[in-house]
């Protein structure tokens, strides 16, 4: 007998000003260790480009246009465009600030209920 365990990650939905929806997921213990792991400016930066990579969903529709849909070449172009613009324009750190202030947000949340 074998038992298939489904982890449901924590995620944050987000939009861009030009109104493309995002999923963000909350690194898993193997992320973080890897990060924690780099050691060079250079090591740290590729660590983290992963993880964008890995955690960051392009949501299939534009959130601006319902009927506007994107397909999986369109999606991936967006999710490569939003990586390099964090990167190229130092906001990676607000980025992940951000990002973990609303999942420290939603474990207080889910704490309260």
């Amino acid at each position: 007998m074998s038992f298939v365990f489904k982890i449901k990650r924590n995620y944050v939905d987000f939009q861009t000003q030009e109104g493309v929806s995002f999923k963000y997921y909350q690194p898993n213990q193997r992320q973080v260790l890897e990060i924690s792991k780099a050691n060079t400016l250079e090591e740290i930066f590729k660590a983290n480009e992963k993880l964008l990579r890995e955690n960051l969903e392009v949501l299939q529709a534009d959130a601006r246009d319902d009927s506007k849909t994107f397909n999986q070449k369109e999606a991936k172009k967006i999710k490569e465009d939003f990586i390099e613009a964090l990167l190229e324009n130092s906001t990676l750190e607000d980025f992940f600030k951000a990002m973990n202030e609303e999942f420290i947000a939603q474990r207080e949340n889910k704490r309260k209920n």
